[in-house]
């Protein structure tokens, strides 16, 4: 089971650290809390891989948590400008610069057993899992997509769903 790292606290707040340490830390403590399907890795001995695609607003925050054990595997960070570069990672950040693409991005993935994560409006709407958004009191809240949750062949546990907003947003294609 990961630990927060440098992030512990009992309540993480935007005035105590910045928003992208914050949603560092999020990330990774969703790890414990998601079950990726065996075929979503290229082999046994694939490392688990969390993906950003565009600017990397990150910058060396997951740098702490390169080469541990996570679900048995070795962790990896990659960066991707091209989402034809990107094979298969097990959480795909689409960072705020990929937005007018976003759509398209998210389309492609539909279906596969991918955590997909924005922080920028219209995300879930668009087909994105998980979506950060600021809470009152500097908070940072997230959505959880289920209708994305429930195509994507993730199994998420009940008490990691009561900590997220469930909403119901079908990918836009799926609109009458």
């Amino acid at each position: 089971m990961l630990i927060f790292g440098p992030w512990a606290g009992s309540a993480l707040r935007a005035d105590n650290a910045s928003k992208q340490e914050i949603q560092a830390a999020i990330i990774i403590k969703f790890i414990d809390f998601i079950t990726w399907p065996e075929d979503s890795f290229e082999s046994p001995a694939a490392p688990f891989t969390l993906g950003i695609l565009g600017e990397n607003y990150f910058e060396n925050l997951f740098d702490p948590f390169l080469g541990l054990q996570v679900q048995n595997r070795n962790f990896t960070v990659r960066y991707f400008t091209d989402i034809k570069d990107m094979g298969s990672p097990q959480i795909l950040i689409v960072s705020a610069s990929e937005r007018k693409r976003a759509g398209e991005i998210l389309d492609r993935l539909v279906g596969r057993p991918i955590l997909t994560i924005g922080d920028f409006p219209d995300f879930s709407e668009l087909g994105g899992l998980i979506t950060f958004y600021r809470k009152p009191n500097n908070r940072i809240g997230f959505e959880i997509n289920l209708d994305t949750k429930q195509k994507s062949g993730l199994k998420i546990s009940a008490f990691f769903m009561k900590m997220g907003k469930i909403v119901r947003r079908e990918q836009k294609d799926d609109l009458p």
